[in-house]
């Protein structure tokens, strides 16, 4: 007996060299821990992307012919510039139109933007049918941070075969409006157009 205690002396059993390293791991792992769930308490203040848009359009009733072969135009715009303060997001907006009337008028959304940023859509040669909920005539998209002004015309015109005497005096109005939102950034530009 005297001869294994001879041995064992000054080196430790490997049980205990395992014990000393898991409680240096479980000291190692409950600090690092702490350090990343502590919690802070404070004010703080966050920016956001200003959104802007400027449309002389919201639900305006438009003039129409009073008679065969007459045309009347309205201008308007849509833009990301309000009181000198530019959009910082992208932009998408839809025309939109809704025809209440007996008159089978003919319409068409005229582009006359000069500068080419953003995309656009129109409808050049629709037929109006008696209908009081909104259809698109016409679509595009502003870029975020670009001072952008899209610039449009709605022609109606009375077309010369619709001369009927049942048309004359008859109650017709078109109401246009532009709904704009924020572009989803996952859509890409290459949504179906407007005519499919």
């Amino acid at each position: 007996m005297r001869k294994n205690h001879r041995r064992n002396r000054g080196h430790r059993p490997l049980w205990m060299y395992l014990v000393y390293v898991i409680l240096i791991g479980g000291i190692f792992g409950a600090t690092t821990y702490a350090r990343y769930t502590s919690q802070v308490t404070g004010i703080g203040t966050a920016t956001v992307a200003r959104f802007a848009v400027n449309s002389d359009v919201d639900n305006i009733t438009v003039n129409v012919p009073n008679q065969v072969g007459e045309s009347i135009e309205t201008p308007f715009v849509v833009s990301n510039v309000v009181n000198g303060m530019i959009s910082e997001v992208k932009l998408e907006y839809t025309i939109q139109a809704a025809f209440v009337c007996d008159v089978p008028f003919k319409y068409s959304l005229v582009d006359e933007t000069v500068e080419g940023k953003g995309t656009r859509e129109t409808v050049t040669d629709g037929a109006a049918g008696s209908s009081t909920s909104f259809i698109n005539i016409g679509k595009g998209t502003m870029p975020m941070g670009d001072s952008t002004t899209h610039s449009y015309r709605l022609v109606i015109t009375w077309p010369e075969t619709a001369n009927d005497a049942n048309y004359a005096g008859s109650s017709n109005a078109v109401t246009l409006k532009v709904d704009i939102s924020q572009a989803d950034p996952s859509i890409k530009e290459t949504e179906p157009s407007m005519a499919e």
